[in-house]
């Protein structure tokens, strides 16, 4: 097939290319295998019942191509209404029946766990008198700025590449980890610990029959710290992740909680 571009990237794994034509609005992704062609595929296909996604031009089986409308992200707003667009975004995925959740019953187990400070997390919440039984359900798995667009139409929502089933809040706490990991900004960490927005996680918990409580609110981000190792930092070489951990444990004193 004829592609043309004025940018080319990688991925940082080397398994798919972007090709941005500028001139004609369009971003073409070359997947290197066809599992995480159909895989992207799929996951746009269910997603887009939920989410704003770019109009998709074309799914090129046979060349595992996916070509897509590029959106400009037009609109300036600050980080407290991009969170709270965040927020909405999710509480419409959570209410809707077609995302039908499951609840998993989660044993801590550090046994295969090399990381010490993963290790004191697994640790504390054997420890502490917290629901194990966690709701699960399909989600986007690295929601932060790079991967919203904000633009006159509505929020849009890119690469599904880490999208799958995860512990209903993962995507919330991680868009808040993010701003702490990418740019050393707390403000939304701080405003959660301080219970800005306890009244929103309520309403979320309760979909899900799923108690919150307000001093557990430590507890909750410790169990997001140990699934995003699972998923994400226990594959990676970048121990730029542990000095982050560090420095929240250490502000929320997240370790300074009674047991049982």
């Amino acid at each position: 097939m004829n592609i043309n571009g004025e940018i080319i990237l990688f991925s940082k794994d080397k398994r798919r290319l972007k090709i941005f034509d500028l001139q004609n609005e369009l971003i073409i992704t070359i997947y290197g295998n066809k599992y995480d062609y159909l895989k992207i595929k799929n996951n746009i296909e269910f997603y887009k019942r939920f989410y704003l996604i770019p109009d998709i031009k074309e799914f090129d089986d046979s060349n595992q191509v996916i070509i897509e409308k590029r959106i400009k992200n037009n609109l300036e707003i600050n980080l407290e209404e991009k969170f709270k667009n965040i927020l909405d975004l999710n509480l419409k995925l959570f209410y809707t029946k077609e995302n039908i959740y499951k609840t998993i019953n989660f044993n801590y187990n550090k046994n295969n766990i090399k990381d010490e400070m993963i290790r004191n997390i697994c640790d504390k919440l054997e420890k502490i008198n917290i629901e194990n039984n966690i709701p699960f359900l399909y989600l986007h798995g690295d929601m932060w700025e790079s991967n919203i667009i904000f633009n006159d139409n509505g929020l849009y929502v890119i690469d599904w590449e880490n999208a799958k089933e995860y512990p209903f809040f993962y995507d919330i706490f991680m868009f808040m980890f993010v701003e702490v990991f990418s740019k050393n900004n707390y403000e939304l960490l701080d405003n959660f610990f301080n219970s800005k927005y306890d009244l929103i996680f309520e309403k979320i918990f309760n979909i899900f029959d799923f108690e919150f409580t307000k001093n557990k609110k430590k507890l909750y981000f410790l169990q997001f710290m140990y699934f995003v190792y699972l998923e994400r930092w226990s594959k990676i070489s970048n121990k730029k992740y542990k000095v982050k951990l560090y420095e929240i444990i250490k502000r929320y004193k997240l370790f300074n909680i009674e047991g049982k």
